[in-house]
């Protein structure tokens, strides 16, 4: 909502948050600046101990999976797709 009232455009992202001690439901934000569009998770960054380390940037899906099922995957280019499989 914050990005919103900003005029910045944004869409929620949903998964699956990979942590040591397992992992569990999650939801995160792509976000459209300067013409390209980024992950950002900013509950994930919350943290000090974390240091920004998903603050628009790609290393997301070092521990983040997307659900397949509904979910639109916008990729480099601002494109939309629908991704059916994880495989």
């Amino acid at each position: 909502m914050l990005l919103d009232c900003l005029g910045i455009k944004n869409t929620e992202a949903t998964g699956i948050a990979i942590t040591r001690d397992g992992g569990g439901v999650h939801a995160w934000n792509r976000v459209e600046i300067d013409g390209k569009w980024y992950y950002i998770d900013l509950f994930w960054c919350a943290n000090l101990q974390s240091k920004s380390t998903y603050f628009l940037t790609e290393n997301i899906w070092d521990d983040h999976i997307m659900f397949s099922e509904g979910n639109d995957h916008i990729n480099e280019n601002g494109d939309v797709s629908y991704i059916r499989s994880l495989h």
